[in-house]
């Protein structure tokens, strides 16, 4: 069974699709922008979710941070309660912690943001290690927050996983030196994640059960 793990959490651990396309929603309305698709956020999930404001639509300045704050506020309030785990993930964590394994986070979300999503979702002692990014709205490193789990279970890199459902995780884990698993029911799509080569792909946490658990 496979004892160093690092997990993504959107769309790996955690569904968010409903938070996040809603917080976009939400924020396009109050700067202004007329916008119906909420699902075009959810190419800049994995990297930074915000970066939508100021790569896709141009916004500056004023209107970039009114921005950056609407998808905050509208996130960390309404959105957070449609959040919720994968079904089965809950259990899958039971069993990989009662036979020793460790796990950690890597993560292109807030540190606060992600708090108080584990706080909400009664899973906050589930990592024994949390690495995510500052509220700067630039692109996650995400093979730093790769090295620095890591770094933490004090391992070879080929000895851990990275689990993740976008590019931006399976690259990172790569560049980082460890084997990888993607998963479909996230952000990406399966052809995106076949382009990157993760060591393995699955379609639902019973299968990721049993690639972690062995069974």
């Amino acid at each position: 069974m496979e004892k160093y793990i690092v997990w993504d959490v959107d769309g790996t651990v955690v569904d968010t699709r409903q938070a996040v396309a809603d917080s976009y929603l939400y924020a396009c309305e109050q700067v202004g922008i007329e916008e119906t698709d909420g699902t075009r956020i959810f190419t800049y999930v994995g990297r930074r979710s915000t970066l939508i404001f100021s790569e896709y639509h141009k916004l500056e300045g004023e209107r970039l941070q009114k921005a950056y704050d609407a998808y905050a506020e509208y996130f960390n309030t309404t959105g957070i309660e449609k959040a919720a785990l994968y079904p089965g993930m809950a259990e899958l964590f039971r069993e990989l912690k009662a036979n020793g394994a460790k796990m950690t986070v890597a993560s292109a979300r807030s540190l606060s943001q992600l708090t108080m999503l584990f706080e909400r979702l009664n899973f906050s002692d589930a990592f024994d290690l949390i690495r995510a990014t500052e509220t700067n709205h630039k692109a996650a490193d995400k093979p730093q927050l790769v090295r620095e789990c890591i770094a933490f279970m004090g391992v070879k890199p080929e000895e851990c996983v990275m689990i993740g459902d976008r590019i931006y995780d399976i690259a990172g884990g790569q560049t980082a030196g460890t084997r990888s698993i993607g998963v479909t029911f996230g952000f990406g799509t399966r052809e995106e994640l076949v382009e990157c080569a993760p060591d393995a792909i699955v379609d639902d946490v019973a299968a990721l059960r049993a690639l972690l658990l062995g069974a």
